[in-house]
């Protein structure tokens, strides 16, 4: 190997180390800095009106609070996006708050997607690990084994009840190109974010019948999407990775249902 050639190698494992320290300084940062904000969604999802008033009284500066909030519902991963989009159309309207929402789905997806990507080697083995104890449901080699993922992505982000969060941390393992990912997650988000900000922007003009209309309407299709999980994932995806979808859908269904009953954890691991 020449000079040249070592001097490049050398100089791109730098940029690439520099890179990844600066995307985890931004996360510490973005997780440090909306902390609080992010507890007082969580302790007002029944009565928004506290979080509602707090990022109104910013105006415009309230803007990437709104998309700093979605990024890191994202980073959580377990935490609903429904409340904060819902927010987003009371303090800024039903589009406006659908370009804020997308744009902190963009900068939360690449944030996790980019620095799993980047450690997946590392990562990997730990991952297998806790699926060999059986503390994960969720089976890699199915991810791997899928031939167009970003297809796959795109359904599971039509499904409700499903955290949209979980989806960077699994789908940076599989051979997809982030740029592919990026479009499929972003494009099957509008129809979730728009209904949410619809609601919000509803609230503010004081229309709740309406409001209560859409909300029942979302609740109608988040229940008819739910029980045609495997419909909708074969409607996108053909072949092995059918079978694969399948398998993914119903293990990320089973692990989401562990995290939020303990109980079902336990009696788990015991089997």
């Amino acid at each position: 190997m020449s000079r040249k050639s070592a001097r490049k190698i050398n100089f791109s494992r730098l940029l690439s180390m520099v890179s990844v320290l600066l995307i985890l300084g931004l996360i510490v940062k973005l997780v440090i800095d909306l902390a609080p904000l992010f507890r007082m969604v969580a302790d007002n999802t029944a009565n928004e009106s506290v979080t509602i008033e707090y990022i109104s009284s910013y105006g415009k500066r309230g803007m990437p609070v709104i998309i700093g909030l979605q990024a890191l519902q994202v980073i959580v991963a377990f935490f609903p996006a429904a409340p904060i989009q819902a927010i987003a159309g009371v303090c800024y309207g039903m589009w406006k708050g659908l370009v804020l929402c997308m744009l902190g789905y963009l900068v939360g997806n690449v944030l996790v997607f980019w620095t799993i990507r980047q450690f997946r080697n590392t990562l990997e083995p730990l991952f297998r690990k806790k699926e060999a104890a059986r503390k994960s449901k969720i089976n890699l080699n199915y991810i791997k084994t899928l031939e167009h993922p970003e297809r796959l992505s795109f359904a599971l982000y039509l499904i409700p009840c499903i955290p949209n969060g979980i989806i960077p941390y699994l789908f940076a393992f599989s051979k997809v190109k982030m740029g592919a990912y990026l479009l499929s997650v972003l494009l099957a988000s509008i129809p979730s974010i728009l209904l949410c900000t619809w609601i919000g922007q509803l609230i503010a003009v004081k229309e709740y019948l309406a409001a209560a209309a859409v909300t029942i309407l979302v609740i109608l299709l988040t229940v008819l999407a739910f029980a045609n999980k495997k419909r909708l994932t074969n409607l996108f995806t053909k072949g092995k990775d059918a079978r694969a979808a399948g398998e993914i859908t119903s293990e990320i269904v089973e692990e989401v249902a562990e995290e939020i009953n303990p109980r079902h954890r336990k009696k788990a691991r015991k089997e």
